[in-house]
């Protein structure tokens, strides 16, 4: 998988965890987050997407701040879910077709790694039964 310390390192507006949209968590993202007992309600909720219930991560209260986001780091990065591991791609339903997007989180990296991340995005096991 590609190496994102450059392109954390080199971020000045970490929106990936303090201002973004709500990640969601999908059953094998749960399994990992039970196994540090950071499934329960303090974290997590459900989210009706397209019909279906499905967790999300919690915000800090009063606040866009994602509930993992800790004195500037992720308190549960090797356990984040899938949508996190994403960041900053995105998939999109537009007009009856997926499509990756791209957030510029940091304009000022170098995005050569992008390939290599979506390869390994599109193989990831959950991919493809995704109704979201």
């Amino acid at each position: 998988m590609a190496d994102f310390s450059n392109l954390c390192a080199s971020c000045k507006t970490q929106g990936c965890c303090t201002n973004s949209a709500v990640p969601l968590v999908f059953s094998s993202d749960l399994a990992d987050l039970k196994s540090i007992n950071k499934a329960t309600d303090e974290f997590l909720h459900d989210r009706n997407v397209n019909g279906s219930i499905i967790k999300a991560i919690n915000k800090k209260a009063n606040s866009d701040v994602c509930v993992f986001w800790n004195e500037n780091k992720c308190s549960i990065y090797q356990h984040r879910p899938f949508d996190c591991r994403a960041y900053p791609f995105d998939i999109l339903k537009i007009n009856g077709k997926y499509h990756w997007i791209v957030y510029s989180c940091n304009p000022e990296s170098d995005w050569m790694w992008t390939e290599e991340h979506l390869q390994t995005l599109e193989n990831y096991m959950e991919i493809g039964r995704a109704s979201c």
